[in-house]
């Protein structure tokens, strides 16, 4: 290697650390003075770089892999579950059989659920109809019937839909439990507010007030746009199904993730080191707070995998230099508590 080469230490073997460049020409694993080891943690990471060695005096572009894992942590029982499913009943939900789709899979969900959860059921098209206020999925044995009823209406206020199936969940909001709303659309929303800009900032508030958010874009047309953002900025998931028998599927891996959860409202914070400059963050949405970027993430459960990737921008300066240091922080799902691993 050229001597004038910095070559990069990869140093994120904890969930928190520096990532520095050392001049010489040695690749190595190493951790951050000071920093735990993440076994024992409920989110494990680690953390890669792109280029072994910067060239002093150029400006290089480099990649920062940071690799999560939800803990394989035991369970000792699955929690609560605080639910509203929000169908969109519009006329165009009548065609390719997506209604269909959707009733199948509502009625699946209602049979997933167990006493102590609790479920609302809102519908909407120009009108919104909470057909089934919040209740315990033992109180009452109207969710099917609400269900089977359902029939193509009208235009599609879908944010409409969203907020009252948002509101019977703050309604018996416990932060013990998992507060989620699942909404089945084609996203083809042409009444009420439609303007993306206060959908998105609207949806964030409700995520700030404790709900996720999942999204499942049905048919072949659909605004996947609109349906992954409001997922995005709730920390839910997102999926697009075509056939009945994908429904089924997604409500399956949703509601065994929602009671595999070990962690809430994650944050990764990456503050970079002088003359770095970020270009671009993969995979996730991003804000820039001073020379920090955060990145929120979605709930993480058992075993789950997740990788964010960031572009940066770096110029060598023929010294040991760090690019980047990182913090994780989360909430975890059982108890409660805000882990904030942290280097000194």
């Amino acid at each position: 290697m050229h001597p004038a080469l910095s070559a990069c230490c990869l140093a994120l073997l904890p969930p928190t650390a520096n990532l520095s460049c050392i001049p010489g020409g040695q690749e190595a694993w190493r951790r951050a003075p000071g920093t735990t080891s993440s076994l024992d943690a409920l989110v494990e990471t680690e953390s890669r770089i792109s280029h072994p060695a910067l060239l002093p005096g150029e400006e290089q572009e480099v990649f920062l892999y940071v690799a999560l894992r939800g803990a394989d942590v035991p369970l000792e029982q699955r929690l609560d579950l605080n639910l509203a499913l929000v169908v969109d009943r519009s006329g165009s939900m009548g065609s390719q059989d997506k209604l269909v789709q959707a009733k199948a899979a509502a009625e699946q969900l209602v049979e997933r659920l167990g006493p102590r959860d609790r479920l609302a059921i809102v519908v909407y098209d120009n009108e919104i109809d909470t057909v089934v206020p919040s209740s315990f999925v033992d109180e009452t044995g109207g969710f099917k019937t609400a269900i089977r009823a359902l029939r193509p209406g009208g235009n599609t206020n879908l944010y409409g839909g969203l907020a009252a199936g948002c509101n019977e969940v703050l309604a018996h909001y416990d932060e013990r439990a998992l507060n989620q709303v699942l909404l089945l659309s084609d996203g083809l929303a042409n009444e009420g507010l439609t303007d993306r800009t206060k959908i998105r900032r609207r949806v964030q508030g409700f995520h700030e007030r404790g709900l996720r958010v999942s999204t499942m874009g049905m048919g072949l047309n659909y605004d996947e746009e609109l349906l992954g953002l409001l997922a995005h900025n709730a920390r839910g998931n997102y999926s697009y199904v075509d056939h009945a028998e994908a429904v089924g599927g997604y409500l399956d891996r949703e509601i065994d993730q929602l009671a595999a959860v070990v962690a809430r409202d994650l944050e990764l914070r990456v503050e970079l080191g002088d003359g770095v400059r970020l270009e671009e963050v993969y995979g996730y949405p991003s804000r820039r707070e001073g020379d920090a970027v955060v990145v929120p993430i979605p709930d993480t459960f058992a075993g789950e995998r997740r990788k964010v990737v960031l572009r940066l921008t770096a110029c060598g300066n023929g010294a040991e230099q760090v690019l980047a240091r990182t913090t994780l922080s989360y909430v975890g799902a059982q108890e409660g508590g805000r882990h904030v691993h942290d280097s000194p």
